[in-house]
């Protein structure tokens, strides 16, 4: 697998978990199974009771509406601009030595910690 694939399985992967409730619980499962689980599609299928190309159909319609949700929708990167903006300013008030109000840097490692679990999984 080459970085521009790894890179592009973490952008789908992330669009999948902003936007899953919105697909259907068909092409939830088909995603689920063949893109986070590491399913094959012929394995995907027989746990789905479907055929191979169905599964296959299913993946790439949830795929295709994934990118169509987060382009007209754009949360995932919403909240990835927020998320660096964050950490950035955790960034510079540790590096500047700032003493803020212990409750604000309880609030800031909440909210980073949160985003290390999501990222890492």
């Amino acid at each position: 697998m080459t970085t521009s694939d790894l890179e592009e399985r973490i952008k789908v992967e992330r669009l999948f978990d902003v936007y899953a409730p919105l697909l259907t619980e068909k092409q939830r499962a088909a995603f689920q199974m063949h893109q986070s689980e590491d399913l094959s599609l012929a394995e995907s299928a027989e746990l789905l009771n479907m055929t191979r190309q169905g599964v296959h159909d299913l993946y790439n319609r949830a795929k295709t509406r994934l990118v169509k949700f987060e382009n007209l929708l754009g949360f995932a990167s919403m909240e990835q601009r927020y998320m660096n903006c964050l950490m950035r300013l955790w960034d510079i008030c540790r590096e500047a030595n700032v003493n803020l109000p212990d409750d604000l840097i309880l609030e800031i490692k909440k909210l980073a910690e949160l985003e290390r679990e999501e990222r890492d999984g």
